[in-house]
């Protein structure tokens, strides 16, 4: 059950402003503002402030339901919890922005019902609903990498934050927990700039003529139609390297790529037994 009244106000406007008549405790009661002269998209933040004639306040959301409407709500009943005239504003908040109302009044009559049940009391249920969001923020992970700036909401902060940790995360699954400290100077590019250079890795032979008859690191080009055998793909030049395994030749790898198609192909030397060449 609501009642619901409609109140029409002009932002631009002190004289249009009206007073309304209600009856002291209600909570039923539901208004409708129109405002006649702005603009809203739906995303912008409405909350009434009002202060009663005993001096307490009440700072509650409100809601947009059109371009030019908000609804505000007495759930509580305190707006109107003292008999007399209450003083009240609807502010309209957006990217650090406000425009409030000019002041209208709310004249409320007493109950004969609830005279000596209703207790007037300060009510900040958008403050409060503000630190909630605070302590507890709803938040969607951002979709790229970027550095996070003054201003922004506290939302959009913690979804940048995790997009950083959730791609450190693969990062660090990548780079593995072994410990690289003596290796180079200890860092990744220092540990792979010294591992490289004790491979020692050369071309071997620009056109080999057999895939199979590798059993040297080394870097390694062949095509069928000028002769190389066990090739992995026929009529393209593919480019490889060969690595050891376990530091002996009797196990080893090759990596290798078309030259044309970009395909890559991969193949393992087990007791000096070539295994057939893998599509990845």
């Amino acid at each position: 059950m609501r009642a619901e009244k409609i109140i029409r106000l002009r932002i631009q406007n002190s004289t249009f402003c009206r007073r309304i008549r209600v009856v002291q405790g209600d909570t039923g009661r539901v208004f409708r503002f129109i405002l006649e002269d702005i603009t809203m998209d739906g995303s912008e933040q409405t909350r009434v402030y009002a202060k009663k004639p005993d001096g307490t306040e009440v700072y509650n959301d409100c809601e947009v339901v059109s371009s030019n409407e908000v609804l505000m709500e007495s759930d509580s009943g305190q707006i109107f919890a003292a008999i007399g005239v209450v003083q009240a504003e609807i502010q309209i908040s957006k990217s650090g922005k406000t425009i409030t109302t000019y002041t209208f009044e709310f004249d409320v009559k007493k109950s004969l019902t609830r005279a000596g049940a209703i207790q007037s009391s300060n009510e900040y249920g958008a403050l409060e609903t503000a630190i909630a969001k605070f302590y507890n923020p709803t938040f969607s992970e951002a979709a790229t990498r970027d550095n996070i700036n003054s201003g922004e909401s506290i939302p959009t902060l913690f979804g940048k934050v995790k997009k950083w940790f959730t791609d450190l995360n693969t990062l660090i699954k990548l780079v593995g927990s072994t410990d690289i400290s003596g290796i180079g100077n200890g860092t990744v590019t220092g540990a792979l700039l010294t591992l490289n250079s004790k491979a020692q890795i050369t071309e071997q032979d620009v056109a080999i003529s057999d895939w199979d008859s590798i059993d040297t690191i080394g870097i390694y080009s062949g095509n069928s139609e000028n002769g190389t055998k066990n090739a992995p793909v026929d009529h393209e030049w593919v480019t490889g390297i060969a690595l050891r395994a376990n530091g002996n030749s009797y196990f080893m790898n090759i990596i290798a790529i078309g030259q044309t198609s970009g395909q890559i192909y991969t193949r393992t030397m087990i007791n000096n037994a070539w295994k057939d060449w893998e599509t990845k």
